[in-house]
């Protein structure tokens, strides 16, 4: 059909499941810091940035779905995090604290390496969708 283009994708309703994944990891990750910031306020500055930058990059991750490069977002954000809470020695003193700090520093490095695993995993998905429908639009323009 001469003229057709296909649709562009936006919102998280069109993500592929893995870039959903994604998100969900990124905000448990933001829950896991809120929750270590609730019981060990002492250790955080007055607004801990964390779960913002976190949330910031999950809602990039849902809504910029038009671009197959979205998810690289959600793992750059995730691997900083990962990379600064390990290196700063937080993450594995929370580890070993009392349950809250604990239980919050799990959930947090559980959504990390989701968010990274499945962030990977969606652009990949999303690129190979990216070029397939190129290759659409190109036949549509050649035919």
């Amino acid at each position: 059909m001469k003229g057709v283009t296909p649709e562009r994708r936006t919102g998280l309703s069109s993500a592929p499941a893995v870039a959903k994944v994604c998100v969900g990891g990124l905000v448990a990750a933001a829950a896991g810091v809120l929750a270590q910031y609730i019981a060990l306020p002492e250790d955080f500055p007055t607004v801990p940035p964390g779960p913002i930058i976190l949330a910031a990059a999950a809602a990039f991750v849902a809504l910029a779905t038009r671009w197959w490069w979205s998810p690289l977002v959600g793992v750059g954000v995730s691997l900083m995090t990962l990379i600064g809470g390990l290196l700063s020695g937080g993450v594995v003193d929370n580890l070993s604290e009392s349950v809250g700090p604990a239980i919050g520093a799990g959930v947090m490095l559980i959504g990390l390496g989701t968010a990274i695993v499945t962030g990977v995993a969606a652009t990949r998905q999303q690129r190979q969708s990216a070029s397939a429908a190129a290759a659409v639009r190109a036949s549509y323009v050649d035919g």
